[in-house]
């Protein structure tokens, strides 16, 4: 095989992408021509590609030694890893984000709803740290919909919901994160998830 580079022609009238639109359609200036790669940060894409030694140059074909088809290839293929990089990183921003709005979204507990912003997950802690100490036999609780006057068994279940949820959601990410890749629905993959945690927490509390 020779090393070649080429550009698209005319599906039907066979000029080159360099000299004229390709008003028909792109067409490859020979059938017997392997495409490695097509290389579109230029206008016209610029083919990467071999061509049995027997077959000749068709129009829009140039011929380049191995070294030069070398380059051009492993250059192309630095550009798209980049790129692949580059998005793989956005989307896992992106999963950073849903992971913050599911954890921080609050969580029902027998029909009362519980704040679990990050300021409520630090005054619950507190909270409770004050409870089992004991510091204090029992403490006004503001939740979701409104005032509560706990004790330190009663918060007990809260507390132990709220931490699971929050470690719940951080174990969600990590498990989309390390088999996460560009064509993902990073929703859908967090909330399933999360559901396999929540039905392993379940478990390891029904075990205990």
């Amino acid at each position: 095989m020779k090393h070649v580079t080429a550009c698209y022609v005319d599906a039907r009238d066979g000029l080159p992408a360099t000299e004229a639109p390709l008003r028909h359609g792109p067409a490859l200036p020979s059938g017997a021509l392997v495409v490695d790669a097509v290389d579109r940060r230029q206008s016209p894409a610029l083919i990467i590609g071999r061509l049995p030694v027997d077959e000749p140059l068709a129009t829009g074909m140039q011929l380049v030694d191995e070294a030069r088809y070398t380059e051009l290839l492993d250059d192309y293929h630095a550009w798209r890893d980049a790129l692949a990089a580059d998005a793989r990183q956005d989307t896992l921003a992106a999963l950073a984000d849903y992971r913050y709005q599911v954890e921080t979204a609050g969580i029902e507990i027998d029909g009362q709803q519980i704040l679990t912003d990050r300021e409520s997950q630090a005054q619950l802690t507190g909270t409770y740290q004050s409870l089992s100490q004991p510091f204090v036999d029992s403490i006004d609780w503001k939740a979701a919909g409104g005032w509560i006057t706990v004790t330190e068994a009663e918060l007990r279940p809260i507390a132990e919901a709220v931490a699971k949820h929050v470690q719940g959601s951080f174990t969600a990410e990590r498990r989309v994160a390390e088999s996460l890749d560009t064509t993902t629905d990073y929703r859908t993959a967090f909330d399933e998830a999360l559901a396999a945690v929540k039905e392993e927490q379940a478990a390891a509390a029904t075990a205990a």
